[in-house]
């Protein structure tokens, strides 16, 4: 009989049809009456004709005494082996229901059918990896957290580089699905997977070297407006530097660059009055961090200057 029309049957293999064509062409009635061996005729048919081309025995299992133990059928449908995972399973799920409910009507002799699909088998692997997908990631970007956090002992940092791998992952996700049209299967997801392994080794890297980073060197210069030229805060701190140069301080004597590596500058000026030309209080820190030379102790340095330090400098 035809198939209904949800399993998309376009075409089949039947030995079985076959033999009904060759028995009702020798005038006999179908099915076979009591007084015919149905396995001795099937035998002889599967041995002396072909189903399409094809020995018919490969359809048929025949024990030791020729009686028929098992049989197959061979059934294309109207949908491409390379189809999506949702027509995939829909088509399963049609024929799922109609095989039930086969087993249910037909008689004790025939129960017991089932179907069979490399379709079927790719569906159900992409179904089962696709619903664990969210758990594989989530367990991928733990481990990427874990191994962050191992090198780096930090969990700002590893925060930070499991946040930017998940963006990645996101964006390439993105790309693939909105931009490239690619239906979600197997293959995309486990190369979004196998992604996070590249986008952390970058990201690792990175948080790595920032960790391990030592800062050498510190100046905080600020540029003097035209204005402050001649102001007593300017020449205070012209004099500052000129003093730290002839008491020979390392850390102040810009001639010698060597002696600044590891040092830390900080500059900070507060007027007690706001009017221009008055009495102003500017001082300059310099600490050394690192000796200037080997087995050399460089104790830090501080000069203030007062009103009082500016009006020596004009002196």
């Amino acid at each position: 009989s035809a198939f209904p029309p949800q399993l998309r049957a376009a075409h089949t293999r039947c030995w079985l049809v076959g033999f009904k064509d060759f028995w009702l062409g020798r005038g006999r009635d179908w099915p076979l009456k009591s007084e015919y061996d149905f396995h001795q005729e099937a035998y002889w048919y599967a041995t002396n004709f072909q189903t399409d081309g094809i020995l018919t025995t490969t359809y048929a299992w025949f024990n030791e005494e020729r009686r028929v133990r098992a049989m197959f059928f061979q059934i294309w449908t109207a949908i491409r082996s390379t189809t999506s995972l949702s027509p995939a399973v829909e088509l399963q799920t049609a024929w799922n229901q109609h095989i039930d409910q086969f087993n249910k009507e037909a008689e004790a002799t025939v129960k017991g059918v089932w179907h069979t699909s490399s379709l079927w088998v790719r569906a159900e692997a992409e179904k089962e990896i696709i619903d664990s997908t969210l758990t594989t990631l989530c367990i991928s970007l733990g481990c990427v957290l874990i191994g962050v956090m191992t090198f780096t002992r930090s969990l700002a940092l590893a925060c930070i580089v499991m946040f930017t791998v998940a963006c990645i992952v996101i964006c390439l996700l993105f790309f693939m699905v909105m931009l490239m049209g690619w239906a979600i299967g197997a293959i995309e997801v486990l190369s979004l997977i196998v992604f996070i392994g590249f986008a952390v080794d970058y990201c690792l890297h990175i948080a790595h070297k920032y960790h391990s980073c030592q800062i050498s060197l510190v100046e905080e210069e600020d540029d003097v407006p035209e204005d402050d030229v001649g102001t007593p805060q300017y020449e205070a701190d012209q004099w500052l530097h000129e003093q730290g140069a002839a008491d020979g301080h390392p850390s102040m004597d810009s001639s010698m660059p060597n002696q600044r590596i590891g040092s830390v500058g900080y500059r900070s000026t507060q007027q007690s009055m706001s009017s221009r030309g008055r009495a102003s209080t500017a001082f300059r820190v310099r600490a050394s961090t690192l000796p200037a030379k080997p087995g050399q102790r460089t104790d830090a340095n501080v000069l203030v200057a007062s009103s009082a330090l500016t009006r020596r400098a004009r002196k």
